[in-house]
C-alpha cells in the first residue's frame, strides 16, 4: 500500500534523506554484508512459523 507523508512533512517539517530506490539498495547491501548478524536469528523458536495458524499454535499434550 501507499503511505501519504504530507502530514509528517507539514507538521514536523520533516523530510526523506534518500530516495526509496537507495534507501532499498542500501538495506539490501546491509544484509548482504551482515549475515553474520541475523542469519543466527533464522534458527530462534517460531521464526518461520506463519502466526494465527493451527501450526503456529502450542502443542496439546496428550495422555
Amino acid at each position: 500500500y501507499a503511505i501519504d507523508p504530507a502530514r509528517i512533512r507539514a507538521e514536523l517539517d520533516w523530510q526523506p534523506s534518500l530516495e526509496l530506490q537507495e534507501g532499498l539498495e542500501r538495506t539490501v547491501d546491509w544484509y548482504l554484508d551482515n549475515a553474520d548478524w541475523w542469519q543466527p536469528l533464522q534458527q530462534r523458536a517460531g521464526v518461520g512459523v506463519r502466526l494465527g495458524t493451527d501450526e503456529a499454535a502450542p502443542r496439546k499434550a496428550t495422555a
